[in-house]
């Protein structure tokens, strides 16, 4: 199994001159720093890869042994193509993937992970324009995730599987 965490955004809206990953929580450990601690609890460190961008010598020089993967075009595009870099990059595998600003509990990736199929970690919420919304169907399944879905039914909180046998199909979406 696969991580990506996806850090190579600018993130304008915090305006603190270094990647969101970086930011420093109250106990002194960086949000990436966090991140890779819970995810080698359950996935061999090898196996983890940062999506770099943004002030991407900061991440390197702070993790001078994870795996980097670098969005050159990290200015114009967003998280699905820091996604689809890692995805085109690293074994075909079932693939964990994590925005780079979440801050979770080990159960939350926990759960992700014992999953047997793809999935996502979502909050039941009401929304504003920045979230990423979902819907689902009358079966309950999620069929629509994106910024502009209507009648949402909250928010997808930014912790992602998808398993070896839907990563082709994942891809050419």
């Amino acid at each position: 199994m696969n991580l990506v965490i996806l850090a190579a955004g600018i993130g304008s809206r915090i305006n603190l001159g270094i990647p969101k990953a970086l930011i420093e929580l109250a106990n002194g450990e960086t949000i990436l720093s966090r991140q890779i601690n819970i995810a080698t609890r359950f996935i061999n460190f090898k196996n983890i890869y940062v999506v770099t961008g943004y002030k991407e010598n900061e991440i390197i020089n702070r993790f001078p042994n994870i795996n980097t993967i670098s969005n050159a075009d990290y200015k114009s595009t967003n998280t699905s193509k820091s996604l689809l870099a890692a995805l085109n990059s690293i074994e075909t595998d079932t693939t964990v993937w994590i925005n780079g600003d979440v801050v979770f509990d080990v159960n939350a990736l926990s759960l992700i992970i014992s999953r047997e199929y793809s999935c996502m970690a979502t909050l039941k919420s009401k929304t504003e324009d920045e979230e990423i919304k979902f819907s689902i169907t009358t079966d309950g399944s999620i069929d629509k995730v994106s910024k502009e879905v209507n009648s949402s039914c909250g928010e997808a909180v930014g912790i992602n599987k998808i398993i070896k046998k839907d990563i082709k199909l994942f891809k050419d979406c």
